[in-house]
């Protein structure tokens, strides 16, 4: 699960997207939106087709967006000693630049993803993926911080 966490971190760095008032109804504008998503928002949990992910690590908490203006860096955490335990350190952090477009956030290498709710405490963001035949639907909630 921690590498498709990883990877699954990296794909929204590639495909994200945003939308959602405060009431979560998809209806903000680019402006609207663009100004709500700025700050940083730290990983709360994640579902799998609907299913809340047990497998997830004491590290994987620590996750977080970092959005500004014209970028986001995503922040990841490990514990060093591999049991992952509270010694949660940064290990790796990726920066890539995004875009807004009403309901959609794409990277600058063309990727785009969903947001199902954007407000003054929640990013959620689903995305869907097939991998070798089987479709899976990944919904991560972030908090702002």
């Amino acid at each position: 699960m921690k590498i498709f966490k990883k990877l699954y971190a990296i794909t929204f760095i590639f495909i994200v997207a945003i939308a959602c008032s405060s009431d979560d109804d998809n209806s903000g504008t680019t402006e609207e939106n663009q100004a709500k998503i700025i700050g940083t928002w730290k990983f709360t949990s994640s579902t799998t087709n609907g299913e809340t992910d047990t497998d997830l690590y004491i590290c994987d908490f620590e996750e977080t967006f970092e959005f500004n203006a014209t970028s986001i860096t995503i922040n990841f955490y490990e514990d060093p000693s591999g049991e992952d335990g509270s010694n949660c350190q940064l290990v790796e952090t990726y920066t890539f630049n995004y875009t807004i477009n009403g309901s959609t956030i794409s990277n600058d290498e063309g990727n785009t993803q969903e947001i199902i709710t954007l407000n003054d405490t929640t990013l959620r963001f689903e995305e869907t993926e097939t991998y070798e035949g089987t479709t899976y639907i990944y919904t991560e909630t972030y908090t702002k911080q």
